[in-house]
């Protein structure tokens, strides 16, 4: 979580052990929920969640995060994508 000067949330990410109930995911922790309020995007603020979410997964000994975005996410997909993400699809797709 980022908070600004008066302690206003501004920027929160919500990464889970596993997610329960899809089996379509790989077996890994999973990014829930990424925010940044409108009045503090293109700050890096994301990306710095993301980073430290990763850090922190990987000093509790995981080596995968995992998340769900839509594909006309621009934004989403230019983050995750810089990050060194790589796109995902379950073998039974039919892309």
């Amino acid at each position: 979580m980022v908070a600004d000067e008066d302690g206003t949330i501004v920027a929160a990410a919500l990464t889970l052990e596993r997610r329960v109930g899809d089996g379509e995911l790989p077996d890994a922790p999973y990014l829930f929920e990424l925010f940044t309020a409108a009045s503090r995007r293109r700050q890096g603020l994301a990306e710095q969640l993301v980073r430290s979410s990763m850090d922190t997964l990987c000093h509790s000994g995981y080596d995968q995060l995992c998340l769900r975005i839509a594909e006309d996410n621009a934004a989403a997909l230019a983050l995750y994508l810089t990050l060194d993400f790589n796109r995902w699809v379950p073998e039974d797709d039919d892309y």
